[in-house]
């Protein structure tokens, strides 16, 4: 059953206040069980973290005895608590909300306490912030002293590394946070209606700039600006000193200014606080943190449950080289939900691109033999960790002779001895050996 539009209304509140600053995670559970009490107010919610805290609504007096349901604070596997609404004796006027607004906000807690646990509150209020690579967290630091200060900010990177994101970040962690935030991107646009849209077409109407007024404004592959463009840009820039500017580019400044394609006075004007945001590929593990994320996020949204991803899936996560980046990311993990049906994220969920037979050291041509190629790889590696490497076992789950089973094994180098845990395991399968 779909969520009514007041539902759906309330949801997004919960989403929002967890997302917002806080002294601490438990005093933003706090907000969120006020709010829950002031939609149903004959309501008491309760919190109990994995550490053994417990956090409740305002209601210091409550009358007992009356009915509870509880459903878990939990990321897949993970278990981070639970939440608990009790509705006083005899109450017989407001039920209280419905089991899928209970567990749907149980999952905003989750996320967002996995996100924390990730790193993703290194920037606090940063949602959609993942990483945990060094370089990752040299950049939530940046980003926290570029919101500090009014200097103009470059963010550079490649496309979809997540450089709005960045830029949306700094402006809610700044002084001008009240303020609007305003996003630009002039490159499909004709030049007439690129200087209109940014600069507007007369005084009462002063564009982009004037709508930004107050708050920051981000000026997204200002390398495609054109030159003369470039100078009403730096003249205005020398003339006022709102709004908050943020810049961004996928393409090297210099370069163009080398090639007499970009102003070297504007460069200098813009560089005042410079980001180069790394591409995925160079993010190692954040790969995996990221992927988690989505897929929590697009659970949420599709009322599907999610519980892991398959480690072949993992592994071709990690071996691709992302050219698209996290954007990229995101697309295909909304897919693999979407495709998914057994709780599991699994290899054929991925697009063709990602399941080549990289893991058999060999090539195979064809959408066809590569998509057989990962299924096999995948079935033989859950066959493996479930037996706990156990040879045996796992070849008569899957249906197969040892020596077929030692043929496949060969074909994607696979060592069964990886996957088991202590020496009972040996012990098990002695007549492989």
């Amino acid at each position: 059953m779909g969520l009514i539009p007041s539902e759906s209304a309330f949801l997004a509140r919960v989403a929002r206040l967890l997302q917002t600053d806080a002294e601490s995670f438990p005093a933003v559970l706090q907000r969120v069980l006020s709010l829950v009490e002031e939609a149903w107010p004959p309501l008491r919610a309760t919190v109990t973290l994995a550490s053994g805290v417990a956090l409740v609504t305002g209601r210091s007096e409550f009358p007992s005895g009356g009915p509870v349901t509880t459903v878990p604070v939990a990321r897949g596997v993970r278990a981070m608590g639970s939440l608990s609404f009790e509705i006083p004796p005899g109450n017989r006027l407001d039920p209280g909300p419905s089991l899928e607004i209970e567990e749907a906000v149980a999952l905003l807690i989750a996320q967002e306490a996995e996100i924390r646990r990730l790193g993703g509150a290194t920037v606090p209020g940063a949602t959609g912030l993942v990483g945990t690579s060094g370089v990752m967290q040299e950049i939530f630091r940046l980003v926290e002293k570029a919101a500090g200060s009014s200097m103009t900010v470059l963010l550079s990177g490649e496309s979809g590394v997540g450089k709005a994101l960045l830029a949306q970040t700094i402006h809610r962690r700044s002084a001008v946070s009240g303020g609007p935030f305003v996003l630009f991107n002039g490159t499909a646009l004709p030049e007439s209606m690129v200087e209109s849209e940014l600069f507007g077409h007369s005084k009462a109407s002063g564009g982009k700039f004037e709508e930004a007024r107050g708050g920051t404004l981000l000026l997204d592959e200002i390398g495609d600006l054109s030159l003369p463009l470039q100078g009403r840009l730096l003249r205005i820039l020398n003339d006022q000193g709102e709004p908050r500017l943020i810049v961004s580019t996928s393409r090297s400044l210099d370069s163009l200014v080398a090639a007499g394609r970009f102003r070297s006075d504007l460069l200098a004007r813009l560089s005042a606080f410079p980001i180069q945001v790394p591409p995925l590929r160079e993010r190692g593990s954040d790969i995996i943190a990221l992927a988690d994320h989505f897929v929590t996020g697009f659970s949420l949204q599709t009322g599907k449950t999610i519980k892991r991803i398959s480690t072949p899936t993992l592994e071709m996560l990690l071996t691709y080289p992302w050219p698209g980046n996290v954007r990229e990311l995101e697309t295909v993990i909304e897919r693999a939900v979407l495709l998914s049906d057994d709780e599991v994220i699994h290899g054929y969920h991925l697009p063709p691109s990602l399941q080549s037979s990289v893991h058999s050291g060999t090539r195979m041509h064809g959408r066809l033999a590569d998509r057989l190629d990962s299924l096999e790889y995948e079935m033989l590696v859950e066959a493996l960790k479930a037996s706990h490497g156990n040879i045996t076992q796992a070849a008569r789950e899957l249906g197969l002779t040892k020596r077929i089973m030692g043929l496949r094994l060969k074909k994607f180098e696979l060592d069964y001895r990886t996957f088991r845990q202590g020496p009972s395991d040996l012990a098990e399968d002695q007549d492989w050996n």
